[in-house]
């Protein structure tokens, strides 16, 4: 992930943003992982973190090394917070079940002419989707 935030980072600072990422990384991991308990999750908001650091790296470089540590710990705590609210909140993780979906009744109620009649008004890209499964 560095070569992505070194982009937002001027050339004069490409170092010392460097010198902070690998200096951070890890601890910031860790923090977002205790946090957030998903290691998917914890990297998303590492990454986050260090892009929004990336992006306003000039304001940040102009702190004391300690200053620049404490300030991605404490942005990766807040971020970490927020991602897990938002995990709370989020009810779309309802558990996908074929037999509320699928009725044999009906199935059995069409033919085998009038699936290739359905399918063939389908566009192309539903037609392929229906291919793969």
């Amino acid at each position: 992930m560095l070569p992505i935030h070194m982009v937002l980072v001027d050339d004069d600072d490409v170092s010392d943003f460097e010198v902070l990422y690998r200096a951070c990384r890890n601890k910031a991991y860790i923090i977002a992982y205790k946090i957030l308990k998903n290691e998917s999750l914890a990297e998303e908001c590492v990454s986050e973190v260090f892009f929004s650091v990336a992006k306003n790296f000039k304001k940040v470089n102009n702190l004391t090394s300690y200053e620049k540590q404490k300030y991605v710990v404490i942005s990766v705590r807040n971020r970490a917070f927020n991602i897990l609210s938002k995990e709370k909140n989020n009810n779309s993780n309802v558990p996908y079940e074929d037999d509320i979906y699928f009725n044999d009744k009906d199935y059995y109620e069409f033919s085998y002419d009038q699936w290739v009649c359905c399918i063939r008004k389908l566009n192309k890209t539903d037609r392929d989707i229906l291919y793969l499964v």
